[in-house]
């Protein structure tokens, strides 16, 4: 007489077990297709949340404290060829500016030139 825990092991099947590869009859493991719609619905969230961190650094990184919100255009000419292998900014670099601001309720551009200091910000260091 053959046990019957070992039934089932001559089609390369067992009856606790799952086939390789396939679904889990657990149940305390759940179904597995939730998981793959939670695991889809996670890695678009944290998708999500990594562009609008991005966008908000973006954002901080060009903002000054004197505004709150504001919109940056660079005056700077294209970089050449030559330059653009060097990285972005390194402290001490200093570049023109251009932004949109409203003072008192007016609308008014301001101009001026920012250097980027060793912790990484823009500090003003003239204005137009």
């Amino acid at each position: 007489m053959v046990d019957p825990r070992h039934q089932g092991h001559d089609d390369g099947t067992h009856p606790t077990r799952p086939s390789v590869g396939g679904p889990t009859p657990d149940p305390r493991l759940g179904n597995p297709q939730p998981i793959k719609e939670r695991n889809r619905w996670s890695i678009g969230l944290a998708i999500g949340l990594v562009v609008i961190v991005a966008v908000g650094f973006l954002i901080w990184y060009w903002t000054t404290g004197a505004v709150n919100e504001a919109a940056v255009t660079p005056t700077a000419p294209p970089v050449a060829a030559a330059q653009a292998e060097r990285p972005r900014a390194q402290p001490g670099d200093c570049r023109p500016f251009t932004k949109d601001v409203e003072v008192v309720g007016q609308a008014q551009t301001l101009r001026g030139t920012a250097c980027m200091q060793p912790d990484g910000t823009w500090k003003i260091v003239s204005t137009e």
